[in-house]
């Protein structure tokens, strides 16, 4: 059985409180349900608003996680080809190539609030049908072709995360990125030939430090909000920290 979202939900993919009075509204059929919505949306007003102590919304993470893994069967959606993320209690999240997301984003977006795409394969696929994403995560090679395709969708400009790392691509990729005004936070540009002029968090042994690839940004970029270091811990692998929810 997959949980079918009220209206209210659905058409306000960034708005919190139609969550919460769903979580309230499901409560006495489906207690597990309301909690996990309850706890994914608490951890991450915790995390946003944490200072360094993350004990409180690291504990509502492992109980939302625990009623998912619980009670995935139930919730999530089924569709040939696409793994569903979840994220303030609702699937956000979907992983899958770009044929597939052409030919089914579509329809999906019409039933969920999805913000965030991980695509494997040429990012020209997409092109065309990134409306409504805020997030972005490139998986295989890509080539520049594919960075001017997406650059030149409007839509691209609404991005607030970017994740091109391990691509293959070289620095030509950011410099057409630069070109543009868009709504990026966060470039994720490791592990590819040229090295990263962006910059990330890493936890060891001393605790967190600054990682950097080693090229330094050409005066050409300007000040872009993704050069510099995400300001939470978490951001690197939490896309929907970089934009704002109106009223957690």
């Amino acid at each position: 059985m997959t949980v079918e979202l009220p209206d209210a939900v659905r058409l306000a993919p960034l708005a919190t409180a139609p969550r919460r009075a769903w979580a309230a509204a499901v409560r006495p059929h489906d207690a597990a349900l309301a909690e996990h919505i309850t706890a994914s949306i608490d951890a991450l007003r915790c995390t946003l608003a944490a200072d360094g102590d993350t004990a409180e919304s690291d504990a509502l993470v492992s109980r939302a996680a625990r009623l998912l893994r619980a009670n995935r069967a139930r919730w999530a959606p089924v569709e040939a080809g696409v793994t569903f993320g979840f994220a303030r209690g609702v699937p956000e999240q979907v992983r899958t190539d770009g044929a597939t997301w052409r030919r089914a984003g579509a329809a999906l977006r019409a039933r969920w609030p999805l913000l965030h795409l991980d695509a494997h394969g040429p990012g020209r696929a997409l092109v065309g049908h990134l409306a409504g994403l805020r997030s972005l995560a490139l998986e295989g090679a890509q080539t520049l072709a594919d960075v001017e395709a997406l650059v030149d969708d409007p839509a691209f400009a609404d991005l607030c995360w970017l994740d091109l790392s391990g691509t293959g691509l070289g620095l030509a990729a950011i410099d057409r990125i630069a070109a543009c005004e868009t709504r990026l936070r966060y470039l994720g540009f490791e592990h590819n030939p040229e090295g990263s002029p962006t910059a990330w968090w890493t936890d060891g042994d001393r605790g967190r430090a600054a990682t950097g690839g080693g090229v330094t940004p050409p005066p050409a970029w300007g000040r872009r909000a993704w050069l510099e270091l995400p300001p939470f811990r978490c951001a690197v692998l939490t896309p929907e920290l970089f934009y704002p929810y109106p009223d957690l």
